[in-house]
């Protein structure tokens, strides 16, 4: 499996670009890692954005 992160600036801003590739097949493992991914980006752009974060296991962290 292969990760990107590409960081660029979007009107004054810090844009993240994310992908996961080499996937065989787009199963079960493959939704429940793309959610958790996308979850974990939101976090990061939470942190980011007001200094907390959601970690993973938290009481928000699946809302």
């Amino acid at each position: 499996h292969i990760f990107t992160f590409d960081l660029d600036e979007n009107d004054g801003k810090t844009r993240v670009r994310f992908s996961h590739s080499g996937w065989p097949e787009q199963d079960d493992f493959y939704a429940n890692c793309a959610f958790s991914w996308g979850r974990y980006m939101e976090s990061l752009r939470q942190l980011c954005q007001t200094g907390r974060g959601e970690a993973y296991g938290s009481v928000g962290y699946r809302k």
